[in-house]
């Protein structure tokens, strides 16, 4: 009997180039995701620190000019912060998507591996049926040269 060849394993190999491509840009937009809330994150520390300095220099007194200048950098550390807030939601979004898409692959693929198992077992189940007749075959026909030298040794 020839060997066992899954009829669809090209396409099994294909879905499975196709999941890699996929959670790798997955991965990507984690780190996308990461270097945002990093950047936020040190904002939100500059935007402390500036705060910081305001109300020190407040307390010794300053010009108004000089309040001013740090009121538009804080404005300017928020402005920088909610754009970055809206990318980080947006790219929440998208990946959000890309995991369903890896998700739905991944079932694609698993349903094409229990095909799989179910034919090699179907092909197993043959095999041995074909090995089961062979053998018979080999015992009946050894039985039947056995009696013929029987027969004909009288």
């Amino acid at each position: 009997m020839k060997k066992f060849q899954f009829s669809l394993s090209k396409v099994l190999d294909y879905k499975g180039q196709v999941l890699e491509k996929e959670k790798n840009y997955l991965a990507h937009l984690h780190a996308l995701k990461k270097q945002i809330e990093d950047k936020i994150d040190a904002l939100q520390e500059e935007f402390q620190r500036v705060n910081q300095r305001l109300a020190e220099k407040s307390a010794e007194g300053i010009s108004v000019i000089q309040i001013k200048s740090f009121e538009y950098q804080l404005q300017s550390i928020r402005y920088q912060i909610r754009q970055l807030q809206s990318e980080n939601n947006a790219i929440s979004a998208s990946i959000e998507k890309q995991i369903k898409v890896v998700v739905s692959i991944s079932q694609e693929i698993s349903g094409l591996d229990k095909l799989e198992e179910k034919q090699r077992t179907e092909y197993n189940l043959l095999e041995a049926k074909g090995s089961e007749l062979q053998i018979a075959e080999f015992v009946s026909s050894s039985l039947i040269r056995k009696r013929m030298v029987e027969t004909n040794s009288y």
